[in-house]
């Protein structure tokens, strides 16, 4: 298949920036837009001069640009984004005359290329000659696409993305509050799993707090997270005892055990360079 080109809308952001810099490396020829690019590049000029566009704005403003780039693109081009939830850019995507993808790549911009790395595929359109392209493009790179549709998306999101910062939120929430002078104390008492969760924790709370709170926030299953968080959570503290809140731990965790055990098994078996490298993105 003939080459592509492909336009980059917000291209000075950190993903945009990232992916631009991704595809030069392919040769695949290039247009970027962001207004705060002193390129000569305009929005109207990018649609007309790209067969792909890739918006990579932050979520918060991606329906709208969406919005405004169906008044200028046709039937014979491509539209995809990358936003973290999809609920809040379905009706804008699927607003659009031309072929439809929304990508979800799940790594961030410390990656250092595309080999190894996974990316979300959500085909909103019929798959046409530039969805193909695209798709060879990522993979010939070394991606690997995982196609789901949006509600499949954001449905998994809210267990892969939502639980985690959640959790990880909660922990460094107690352990600020706990030790807000000692804190070089507890670390010194620090065993493998906590010294684990604070590093994720630490890396988290130094990256944007406005992702982060998108990600929760705009995520149509983050309610059913936060009920089944509430009531673990009740389960254990209406216990009135030391024995029964035993118990409960115990019958809380007995029926967890042969899942997690499986599932140890299988994650052992990965090399550790491959989850050393994913730890990186």
């Amino acid at each position: 298949m003939k080459e592509s080109t492909i336009g980059i809308v917000g291209a000075a952001g950190k993903m945009g920036f990232w992916f631009s810099e991704a595809l030069k490396r392919t040769g695949t020829q290039l247009f970027c837009y962001d207004p705060r690019l002193n390129n000569g590049i305009t929005l109207v000029s990018l649609i007309q001069n790209s067969e792909i566009i890739l918006v990579t704005t932050p979520l918060s403003v991606t329906p709208s640009v969406l919005q405004e780039l169906s008044k200028y693109v046709s039937c014979e081009q491509l539209v995809g984004d990358i936003s973290s939830v999809k609920a809040p850019v379905a009706s804008a995507l699927q607003a659009l005359p031309c072929e439809i993808v929304s990508l979800h790549p799940l790594f961030g911009p410390r990656a250092l290329t595309l080999s190894g790395r996974s990316i979300v595929w959500s085909q909103v359109s019929l798959c046409g000659k530039y969805s193909s392209f695209l798709r060879g493009l990522l993979t010939s790179q070394g991606a690997s696409l995982i196609d789901l549709n949006l509600d499949e998306h954001d449905q998994m999101m809210s267990v892969v993305q939502v639980t985690t910062h959640l959790h990880l939120l909660l922990f460094g929430r107690i352990l600020a509050d706990s030790s807000p002078s000692s804190i070089e104390k507890t670390l010194s008492c620090a065993t493998p799993p906590f010294a684990a969760l604070a590093s994720f924790t630490s890396r988290m709370l130094s990256q944007d707090a406005e992702l982060y709170a998108d990600i929760a926030g705009a995520n149509p299953h983050t309610r059913e997270i936060l009920g089944k968080l509430k009531d673990l959570i009740t389960l254990l503290i209406e216990t009135d005892t030391p024995a029964n809140l035993k118990k409960a731990f115990l019958e809380m965790y007995q029926p967890l055990k042969p899942f997690w055990t499986d599932l140890a098994i299988k994650v052992g078996s990965e090399k550790s360079d491959k989850i050393d490298e994913l730890l990186k993105s």
